[in-house]
């Protein structure tokens, strides 16, 4: 899953650190929430100091916010144009965030804890009816404990993991509405009608190639018939030219 960006941010540098690659801190906004300063990430020509007004953008980490893109900033004001429409779409993403973490955390427990299978495990925690003909095993395999400990609320186990595939056919799902219904990103019904949107887009482009790769040997048969065509053309010319 890739993470968003988050701005326009303003904001002062509280802690500052030079060290050989650069600036490491933090970053304060009007809000009191603080962004982590890496060295790469401050582009402005001016060297950075405390108390600093900065205009960044940022982006969610596993340890907090990272900022990106600092420089420093002349206004003499601490709120960006389009601020309080970025704060509440950070706010909004956090509280994404929280309810995927949750809901990763309660499947987590289940299958490494208490040795439930994944399908019984999903299937518990949204009080889903088995879908008809689910096969559901009862109890978590080695390959389902190593899925469960790979996925958290903002990365996945590989799509071609054997637990990845067996749930994708038990819930006839693809892989990224599997991952988006078990975060609790979207519903199951919400789930199921992208999967059956994806699909029938893949069908549609699968026909196009099909039917382009039909026309191909009359395309093929054409495009000698016009060269073959070109070369008598050049052939007449020359000797109306050169007789001899």
């Amino acid at each position: 899953m890739t993470t968003p960006f988050y701005g326009p941010l303003r904001g002062y540098v509280s802690t500052l650190s030079v060290t050989e690659l650069g600036p490491v801190g933090t970053i304060v906004d009007i809000s009191g929430t603080e962004y982590f300063i890496k060295p790469e990430n401050w582009v402005g020509d001016e060297d950075p100091d405390i108390g600093m007004i900065v205009d960044f953008s940022a982006r969610a980490s596993a340890k907090g916010y990272v900022a990106h893109g600092i420089s420093p900033s002349w206004s003499d004001t601490l709120c960006p144009p389009g601020y309080s429409a970025t704060k509440i779409e950070m706010a909004d993403a956090d509280r994404r965030a929280e309810r995927a973490r949750q809901h990763i955390n309660r499947l987590r427990q289940w299958v490494l804890d208490d040795h439930l299978s994944p399908e019984q495990a999903i299937l518990q925690l949204w009080g889903l009816e088995p879908p008809v003909g689910m096969v559901i095993p009862e109890h978590a395999n080695a390959a389902d404990q190593q899925f469960f400990h790979f996925i958290s609320h903002n990365r996945s186990p590989k799509s071609n993991h054997e637990t990845s595939r067996r749930l994708c056919r038990a819930f006839c799902l693809n892989y990224a509405a599997l991952i988006g219904f078990m975060r609790g990103s979207i519903s199951y019904r919400v789930a199921l009608e992208r999967t059956h949107a994806q699909r029938k887009q893949e069908h549609r482009e699968n026909k196009n190639q099909q039917q382009t790769q039909a026309l191909a040997p009359d395309a093929v048969a054409i495009s000698e018939a016009n060269q073959q065509e070109q070369g008598n053309f050049a052939v007449r010319l020359f000797s109306k030219i050169n007789p001899f």
